[in-house]
């Protein structure tokens, strides 16, 4: 069985279709991951643990400054999770840093609070959320669309933190993939962003595979027994 650690199935136009064409592919557990207080709501309600869909909920920095006083209805509902995220810092956005690091501190508080992993969105501020993360001592972070060197790869490793990689074939991704141990490594789509279906999750693991010199099946359920220790699945 195959995973795809951070998709946003909720956005599906037609998800039982979604599902029926990634269980071709055997990819067949999936984080469905929330951005805001509507979609962490819409995720609770739809979690179905029977057919390893399992949820993620929390306030992305995009809505950091719109949704920072409701974090209260996150709490309300996060016995439902498997994780808090997707949270974190984006310096490419319109809203101050302090008002996402406050955001975002909440949420690791409540995650700590509730203990449960976090799922990080750190765009172009993944030194910030570093210090972050070890300023409250977390000590469980997926990195979700990784987008740091070989060398920050290897620091977060040490850290016990999981590095999420989407299906993109760039160089960076392949230097990350070879600096690291396939224990650290988990595989994504940011469907329906990146990945146009969750099985596009093949094409990284195929790419870790190939980079690791292991089968592409060993290599498929290796991550999904990542994803599932470490998310207590």
């Amino acid at each position: 069985m195959f995973s795809d650690a951070h998709a946003h199935l909720y956005m599906a136009e037609n998800l039982t279709k979604v599902l029926e064409d990634s269980a071709k592919c055997n990819v067949k557990l999936f984080l469905n991951t929330a951005v805001d207080i509507e979609s962490s709501e819409v995720i609770a309600k739809t979690i179905d643990r029977k057919n390893n869909i399992y949820g993620v909920l929390g306030i992305s920095p995009d809505f950091s400054s719109s949704q920072i006083d409701m974090i209260n209805k996150l709490e309300d509902i996060l016995d439902k999770a498997v994780a808090v995220g997707e949270i974190g810092l984006d310096s490419k956005i319109d809203i101050p840093m302090d008002t996402q690091r406050a955001c975002f501190e909440k949420q690791l508080e409540l995650a700590q609070k509730s203990k449960l992993p976090v799922v990080i969105h750190a765009r172009k501020a993944l030194a910030e959320v570093e210090k972050v993360l070890d300023e409250l001592k977390i000590e469980k972070a997926m990195f979700h669309f990784f987008e740091g060197n070989e060398d920050d790869a290897k620091r977060l490793e040490k850290r016990g933190y999981l590095l999420s990689i989407p299906p993109l074939d760039y160089a960076r991704y392949n230097r990350v993939i070879n600096a690291v141990d396939i224990s650290t490594l988990v595989c994504e789509t940011d469907f329906p962003a990146v990945g146009k279906t969750p099985s596009d999750v093949l094409k990284t693991i195929e790419k870790i595979a190939k980079i690791k010199n292991k089968e592409i099946t060993f290599t498929g359920e290796l991550i999904t027994q990542t994803i599932k220790a470490y998310f207590d699945i």
